[in-house]
């Protein structure tokens, strides 16, 4: 009984001090927790930061132009982008490590850019990163995600921040947090 009672013991801990990086009133006592909302810039956390994508210099590069390609391709600068960023969602960050946290969101629906770069809400599109290399640089969009996706340019009512992928990143519900890519250069319509 003693050592069944030292593992219910022992288990329950790790719960609650792991629990608060999903159950936002728990935070405080989420000691383990792997990622905790208030740790992350603008109230969301990161699993990679700029730095480590290597794409802080491109990324606050002021030539900086998201590149949409497909039967009428185009060029958006920085100024035409937040200019076109009026729609809100609220979308969850989901990540793979085991934590999630709903947020607001303003950007430029992606669905907009796909039909004026010749697409439509069947079309599948490929977004890539000013990140050189990786496993999560570019991603595909494709089903109900394109006309639900928003080409984010800022977060909880504040431009993005440069660890969550200034100047501009994907977010879109039901997808995993790794395949909303971050640093967006190129908008591909296929």
């Amino acid at each position: 009984r003693g050592l069944l009672a030292a593992t219910g013991a022992g288990i329950g801990i790790v719960v609650v001090t792991s629990v608060g990086q999903t159950l936002a009133p728990l935070e405080p006592v989420g000691l383990l927790a792997i990622r905790q909302p208030k740790k992350g810039p603008q109230g969301v956390p990161v699993n990679r930061t700029a730095e480590q994508a290597t794409v802080t210099g491109l990324a606050v590069d002021p030539a900086w132009t998201l590149r949409v390609v497909g039967p009428a391709p185009y060029s958006l600068t920085l100024a035409e982008v937040e200019a076109m960023a009026v729609h809100e969602g609220h979308f969850p960050v989901n990540c793979v490590e085991g934590w999630s946290v709903g947020a607001q969101w303003r950007g430029l629906r992606l669905l907009d850019v796909v039909i004026r770069a010749g697409g439509s809400s069947d079309s599948r599109v490929r977004v890539r990163s000013l990140e050189p290399k990786g496993t999560y640089n570019n991603s595909y969009v494709e089903g109900p995600q394109v006309s639900a996706a928003l080409l984010a340019t800022h977060l909880n009512g504040e431009r993005l921040n440069l660890d969550h992928g200034y100047p501009l990143r994907l977010i879109s519900p039901n997808r995993a947090g790794v395949l909303n890519t971050k640093w967006l250069t190129t908008v591909q319509v296929m």
